[in-house]
């Protein structure tokens, strides 16, 4: 059985490669602007765990925000909705006085 940590990479992986063809790019597409062939292959295929300046970039490669990829991420790794998942967020960043509108 898989642990926790395996299954958040693996749906981090499915996350990019959802994005990444929703976008119509190629793996060297995306590389290419990124990070390099092998290290973008390990994180589709949940083999890798990237930094956060990491998904930061790819992100950036993909032309999407990075906390899109984050959520739809945990929203495939947890199956929740992204609006609860965001509700959530919300609710956490509030309770510490964090939260910001406008």
């Amino acid at each position: 059985m898989a642990d926790d940590t395996s299954k958040s990479t693996g749906s981090f992986g499915a996350a990019l490669r959802t994005i990444r063809l929703g976008k119509n790019l190629s793996m060297h597409d995306v590389y290419k602007k990124a990070t390099g062939r092998t290290y973008y292959s390990a994180l589709e295929h949940g083999r890798k765990v990237p930094t956060l300046a990491k998904i930061d970039e790819i992100a950036n490669a993909l032309g999407v925000h990075p906390l899109a990829l984050l959520l739809l991420s945990y929203a495939q790794d947890t199956d929740q909705s992204m609006l609860r998942l965001i509700a959530q967020a919300k609710v956490d960043l509030d309770e510490l006085g964090l939260w910001t509108e406008g």
